[in-house]
């Protein structure tokens, strides 16, 4: 329900529910990370450790820690291939954050422009008399509120393509009204 007070959360809703396989891919993923990277360095830690790598549950915990990149500290290999392991469970942690915050973006800015060019085609087609209507006007700013474009982007979108109308349909250089195609097929 707070997407309808709040059009941002709406697009983030359509964007993860258009994304949600891959979402879950990444969590799958992330998930055997963690127990494979765990089990690891219990099996490289233990023996050294043995109160801080007491099983694989705790290893859980290190690797969940290390791999977001929050690093509390309070448990850290001192083996030199628990260095090693944790050095790339640390590199590799940065990337399945990084690739799916990537991933996403790109869907969110995919969407924004998908609803931008509807809303251009519906402008558009407001437009094809050369002017907008009161009735033509209410729909449009409908559609802009179901989109969630803001009233003033719908009213700059309006008027630049008043504009660029207007530039092609006279004369730069006389003023006189240039027939377009459409209007010459239209006769």
């Amino acid at each position: 329900k707070l997407s309808h007070y709040f059009k941002g959360l709406d697009i983030f809703l359509t964007v993860i529910s258009k994304e949600i396989v891959t979402i879950a891919t990444v969590i799958l993923t992330v998930f055997i990370v963690v127990i494979l990277s765990a089990s690891l360095m219990y099996t490289l830690e233990h023996k050294a450790q043995p109160e801080a790598f007491q099983d694989i549950p705790h290893a859980i915990w290190w690797a969940v820690v290390t791999m977001t990149t929050v690093g509390y500290g309070d448990v850290t290999p001192v083996t030199f291939a628990g260095r090693l392991l944790a050095g790339f469970i640390m590199l590799l942690g940065v990337g399945v954050v990084a690739l799916p915050a990537g991933m996403l973006a790109a869907r969110f800015g995919e969407e924004i422009q998908m609803r931008k060019d509807r809303m251009r085609t519906q402008v558009l087609h407001a437009l094809e008399d050369g002017q907008i209507d009161d009735w033509e006007m209410i729909e449009l700013e409908k559609t802009a509120h179901h989109l969630g474009i803001p009233l003033d982007s719908l009213n700059r979108l309006i008027d630049l393509h008043k504009v660029q109308r207007h530039h092609h349909s006279k004369c730069p250089h006389c003023g006189k009204k240039i027939e377009t195609d459409s209007e010459e097929l239209s006769r």
